[in-house]
């Protein structure tokens, strides 16, 4: 079961940093050549190593539309799958044209549930799940697999509505919006689909038209500039979360996702040291024990030896007392049995695996606590006032290639301190303003890092 942050949406980020390990009846999507909604799938055996082909396999050939790849037969390490659309189809896959259905109810909290106004249909109380892609790949990946013809979608900031019409193939109906009236009217000359509607509006600035035209919204996908700051999406998410409570919330955000792989590093970090110290505690107790024992069973061994040296002379008692000895040999032995099945790491052990085979299943590239990455979100920002995060993931990527091959216009605007609502030069800062000396509108005094005056973002220092 999957944590959940403060509003009950699991947090994932997508594609998970490591493999999926695919189990029997998992929910997958085949990603086909073609742009048709039959994907949909089931696992029905995972991969199996060393190239050997099951004894199960089915009757399927590899359709015309690149369905399978080269049949049912052979095919070590691809993953044997089932077609919703037709179960008798089956397929053996490469692992790297599956895209696994991510789970929409794993939250472990259902917390937010009375901060809902819109009555929405998608997660029950407010709970559900929420992504994080950076590329337009991933993002257009989650809209092919993650929908369905029962979900309603919301998608804010469609632009000319690309992934809109990807997701009008895959769903019930679509609503696209965008804050430019320009790029809703190009969107509406080119999607023209039943079922799939425009329209201009903002989030932010006009929420109770967003609220309406969301309304009954099962899944919703934000992309409001996919390089744009944190600061407006800890403001829109939220919203999103506790009015619209969509079952699937999916965000394409360059800074989000960094932010995301970054937390999902120190999690695993210290939950490796944190095993590594319960191993050592173990061990240690484990230790300790066996030295009671052997001191235990040492002095009842003992006391039979001088029992037996006193009564040699009695041959009539020396076979009960040998029988004595032997029981009293093994009673020993059954309460150090009995104390290691009893003892605290060995009721800890027993209850992890209960609790484990309980779970339902958690997305892969899960956050393990989200409530506190998202916390510490909105310190940072707080932090670095309303402007952008100063910890920007994309500059210690940059400073990490030394700022070569960088594009200034993918770092997020940032106004010059001061009040005068003047951007920081962009180009100025990470390579080069072509503008003439002086004609620049754009701030050259501050570093678009640390807000820090005569220096630019390629000299700063500041962690």
């Amino acid at each position: 079961m999957a944590a959940a942050d403060a509003l009950g949406y699991a947090w994932a980020l997508f594609p998970p940093p490591e493999p999926v390990a695919y189990a029997p009846g998992d929910p997958v999507f085949v990603w086909l050549k073609s742009e048709r909604e039959t994907g949909a799938a089931h696992v029905v055996e995972p991969a199996q190593p060393g190239g050997v082909a099951s004894s199960s396999s089915g009757n399927g050939t590899g359709g015309g539309d690149g369905t399978g790849d080269g049949g049912d037969g052979g095919g070590g390490g691809r993953v044997l799958v089932a077609f919703d659309c037709d179960p008798s189809l089956r397929h053996r896959v490469r692992p790297a044209r599956l895209v696994p259905v991510l789970p929409r109810n794993c939250s472990s909290s259902v917390g937010g549930g009375g901060q809902g106004e819109s009555g929405g249909t998608g997660a029950a109380g407010g709970a559900g799940l929420a992504v994080v892609c950076a590329s337009t790949d991933s993002y257009r990946r989650l809209a092919r697999s993650q929908v369905t013809k029962a979900d309603a979608v919301l998608e804010i900031g469609c632009s000319t509505g690309e992934c809109t019409r990807l997701l009008a193939q895959h769903a019930g109906r679509v609503v696209g919006l965008d804050n430019s009236r320009q790029l809703v009217a190009e969107a509406r000359a080119r999607q023209s689909a039943p079922g799939v509607a425009f329209e201009c509006a903002d989030a932010l600035q006009s929420p109770e038209r967003v609220a309406a035209l969301g309304a009954g919204a099962t899944a919703v996908f934000v992309d409001i500039g996919g390089n744009r700051d944190l600061s407006s999406l800890l403001k829109l998410l939220p919203w999103v979360q506790s009015r619209l409570r969509p079952a699937l919330l999916v965000v394409k955000s360059e800074a989000l996702a960094a932010a995301a792989l970054a937390r999902i590093a120190e999690d695993r970090q210290r939950q490796a040291e944190g095993q590594q110290q319960q191993g050592q505690a173990e061990g240690q107790q484990q230790q300790q024990q066996q030295r009671e024992q052997q001191q235990q069973q040492q002095e009842q061994q003992r006391e039979p030896q001088q029992e037996a040296q006193q009564q040699q002379q009695q041959e009539q008692q020396r076979e009960p007392q040998q029988q004595q000895q032997q029981e009293q040999q093994r009673e020993p032995q059954q309460e150090a049995q009995r104390q290691q099945e009893t003892s605290p790491s060995g009721r800890q052990e027993a209850a992890a695996a209960a609790a484990a085979a309980a779970a339902p299943f958690a997305p892969p590239g899960a956050l393990l606590d989200p409530a506190v990455w998202w916390s510490s979100l909105r310190a940072r920002r707080d932090a670095a006032g309303a402007g952008a995060l100063v910890a920007n993931p994309l500059f210690y990527k940059a400073r990490a290639k030394g700022f070569r091959g960088v594009h200034p216009m993918k770092f997020p605007q940032r106004a010059a301190p001061g009040g005068g609502g003047v951007s920081i030069c962009r180009p100025f800062n990470y390579s080069t303003c072509h503008a003439a000396p002086g004609a620049c509108p754009f701030d050259h005094a501050h570093c678009h890092h640390c807000l820090g005056a005569g220096h630019t973002a390629r000299e700063c220092r500041a962690d």
